[in-house]
């Protein structure tokens, strides 16, 4: 597995059937070095299918590629990628939630909403940076065992190669 630290630039990589790839966009490549397959998550959340001589390309780019140097000063630690359909999914999730206490006691979703956004505030105040960074690991444990467990689909487009 392949973990790229995304910037606002371009670096480049020419494929034989799939036209240039921005190798700066990417966020991580998962690899199945045994089947010449990979799967790519670009750092919009989304993610795309290599196969080949196309997926080889890739992955001799990125190993060609110099370690990124960045400044310490210019890369903010309070910020994340996170998955599109993650932060729908906990948006909707959340909705629901406040849905469900509103119709159980009979106060309003706006209530409800204020109650958990001043708990959920007083808690997290009283986190430490460590324990935040680990709630950042655990949420990224979790995306890479979801993509392990992509390689079944992946399994589908075999007769593509």
């Amino acid at each position: 597995m392949h973990t790229i630290i995304s910037v606002k630039s371009v670096f480049t990589c020419k494929t034989p059937s799939a036209g240039w790839v921005n190798l700066a966009q990417i966020r991580q490549v998962i690899d199945d070095k045994n089947e010449g397959i990979i799967i790519v998550t670009w750092c919009d959340g989304d993610t795309q299918v290599f196969y080949g001589e196309n997926a080889s390309a890739i992955i001799a780019a990125l190993e060609e590629a110099p370690s990124p140097s960045i400044p310490e000063e210019s890369t903010d630690k309070s910020k994340f990628l996170m998955d599109k359909g993650d932060f729908v999914l906990n948006s909707m999730v959340s909705g629901l939630a406040v849905k469900f206490l509103a119709s159980l006691t009979g106060q309003s979703p706006d209530f409800w909403i204020q109650q958990i956004w001043k708990q959920g505030t007083a808690q997290f105040e009283t986190l430490t940076n460590e324990e935040i960074e680990q709630q950042i690991s655990a949420y990224f444990a979790n995306k890479a065992k979801e993509s392990d467990a992509s390689f079944m689909v992946v399994e589908r487009h075999k007769e593509k190669l």
